[in-house]
């Protein structure tokens, strides 16, 4: 993904961006099960209120899906946590057949779709019982499955904050680092004509082998056609990792689905690497380029 260039180009994001972008990195952090968000170092202990976990009951959620709800300043954060090495976190990754999305367009990672179904009622109850009315704003994120639950709830949340009368505040920003596809490329279309789509910011590592699943192959798309990443130098640059747009090819064969959980199983091994850390990857990764921008 690197850029071939004689001379430095500036970041392609802004100076604020950057930095929201690091925020959102430390709080997709605090989202996962044993973090405590106050004591993730760089998020700011008194601006940080008001943090839930949800659901309330783990045990009672089949699908183990877990999500942060807090307050930063007057605004809301919903931070879905990733992927764990647990067994009903692998069964919400590989249960990857596209189905019609059942609130919006297209078809979408069944998986994904069945994982925010079991906790989104519960967040808008959360967001409502902790908005500041008439001056708070949500913001998303997420990285690996969190990334990809953040991306599905944004397109479902829109039309539900937009609705009158729901209390709910306007969503303003998402964030997610190293996300799988979502759904397909009616999905994809829709959420990328959507409001929201030039406020979203998908950061990607080019050696995250989770940012290339679900597969192209079997249909998927982003939903942001082009991703932000940090190359050697520190400088910030755009892709598109979806490369060359596959023409439909209808129904998925046996040979195809089988193909596709294959794929998406081979991902197993490598989710303790260092190039899907979200800590160690992606937060070092925005740290460099915000060095990088200091010091250019």
């Amino acid at each position: 993904m690197d850029l071939d260039q004689d001379a430095p180009v500036p970041h392609v994001i802004d100076a604020p961006l950057l930095s929201r972008s690091m925020l959102f990195c430390r709080l997709s952090l605090a989202a996962y099960s044993g973090s405590d968000p106050r004591q993730i170092p760089g998020l700011d202990n008194g601006k940080l209120t008001r943090d839930t976990r949800l659901p309330l009951g783990f045990e009672s959620n089949q699908t183990d899906t877990q999500v942060l709800v807090c307050c930063w300043n007057n605004d809301v954060v919903v931070a879905f946590r990733g992927t764990e090495l647990k067994l009903r976190d692998w069964l919400t990754d590989l249960t990857g057949s596209l189905v019609t999305c059942r609130h919006g367009h297209g078809k979408v990672h069944s998986g994904f779709q069945t994982a925010l179904d079991s906790v989104f009622p519960q967040i808008l109850r959360t967001i409502q019982n902790i908005t500041v009315p008439g001056t708070s704003r949500v913001f998303v994120c997420g990285h690996s499955l969190g990334g990809a639950l953040s991306l599905l709830f944004a397109s479902r949340y829109l039309p539900e904050s937009q609705a009158a009368g729901t209390g709910l505040p306007p969503l303003c920003e998402v964030f997610t680092y190293g996300a799988p596809r979502v759904g397909d490329a009616d999905f994809a279309t829709a959420f990328r004509n959507s409001p929201i789509a030039e406020h979203t910011h998908c950061w990607v590592n080019q050696e995250d082998p989770v940012t290339r699943v679900a597969p192209a192959s079997l249909s998927y798309r982003h939903a942001v056609q082009r991703q932000l990443y940090v190359d050697r130098d520190g400088w910030v640059r755009r892709t598109d990792i979806d490369g060359t747009v596959l023409p439909d090819d209808g129904e998925q064969t046996l040979l195809q689905q089988v193909t596709g959980l294959l794929q998406r199983a081979s991902i197993a091994a490598s989710l303790e690497a260092s190039s899907h850390k979200l800590e160690r990857s992606y937060l070092q990764q925005l740290q460099l380029a915000a060095q990088h921008s200091a010091t250019s």
